[in-house]
């Protein structure tokens, strides 16, 4: 087995590990050649790099990564609008973390911070208009081929040479926010985790034992008990409906559950949201792109 063969494996492996659903991954077999293939737009696979100077994709870097590019759409999403309400500001990081937990968006390009046989891969892939490797991607991104390519290739040109690990990041961050636009939680996921939360509130050793609260709580930056509270107002219209009722509205529907959930949680706790907002955003500036610099300065510096 190659070198970048043995890092993609125990990158999936770290990644089963915590959980993530690797269902729509298509494993890819990485290509020896650190040399890339440039295609007919000049700058896709143009890039060429050196396996010794990347950090190996462990277990935190693919937690790194994946927490980085939903900051990424967190930011975009938030500055997309003058005047975001104080509703819409908690969506955003909620909607994000969901995201989060998905995590094959995130893999695959903790697989392209650490390997360049991977980079090289997929830029080929890119060019022919096929691949396991950009399967993978465009089932994490569910974005059309073309505007994959467009996006791969402008964020390309923007890095020049990825020739370091702080290279492969802004790489990575600047292929994420110009995907941003295009992401969404789909209605399965967002069902599934409200479902989860559901099952929570009505376990006999609730709330001592409800590992989804707790990381809602975490992610939203609110204490265990202001999240338990803000499920009970979102969720409470469910225990009307059978088990399987609810079920089935949450994976088919959970907008409007979303939508209180975020609401209660911003009517009291803004300023805490706020500060988890400006706490995630900072840990991602470096690596931004110039043109998200000045909204980043300006949510890492919201008051609280």
């Amino acid at each position: 087995m190659s070198d970048s063969k043995r890092e993609r494996t125990a990158t999936r492996t770290a990644m089963a590990m915590l959980g993530f659903s690797l269902a729509t991954l298509v494993p890819g077999q990485a290509r020896g050649s650190s040399t890339g293939s440039t295609g007919s737009t000049g700058s896709t696979g143009a890039t060429s790099t050196s396996a010794g100077v990347f950090i190996a994709t462990g277990l935190s870097t693919v937690t790194t990564i994946g927490t980085t590019v939903l900051i990424v759409w967190l930011l975009v999403k938030a500055t997309e609008m003058d005047g975001a309400t104080d509703e819409s500001k908690a969506r955003h990081l909620l909607d994000s973390g969901l995201l989060t937990l998905r995590g094959d968006l995130g893999m695959e390009l903790a697989l392209l911070a650490g390997s360049p046989a991977a980079y090289d891969q997929l830029s080929d892939e890119l060019v022919r208009g096929s691949g396991p490797g950009l399967a993978a991607l465009l089932a994490a991104t569910r974005v059309p081929p073309t505007e994959l390519r467009s996006h791969w290739d402008a964020a390309t040109a923007e890095v020049v040479a990825i020739d370091s690990q702080d290279a492969a990041m802004r790489f990575i961050v600047d292929l994420a926010a110009r995907l941003a636009p295009s992401l969404t939680v789909p209605a399965e996921d967002a069902g599934t985790v409200l479902w989860k939360l559901q099952r929570e509130r009505h376990a006999q050793d609730f709330p001592a034992q409800a590992p989804t609260h707790q990381w809602l709580a975490g992610w939203m930056g609110v204490d265990l008990v202001d999240a338990v509270a803000a499920t009970e107002v979102a969720l409470s219209p469910l225990d009307e409906l059978s088990e399987a009722q609810a079920r089935a509205q949450l994976l088919v529907a959970p907008e409007a559950t979303l939508g209180a959930l975020a609401s209660d949680l911003a009517e009291d706790h803004i300023a805490q949201i706020e500060d988890r907002i400006a706490e995630l955003v900072e840990e991602i500036r470096p690596w931004l792109p110039e043109r998200l610099a000045e909204d980043a300065i300006a949510m890492a510096e919201c008051p609280a």
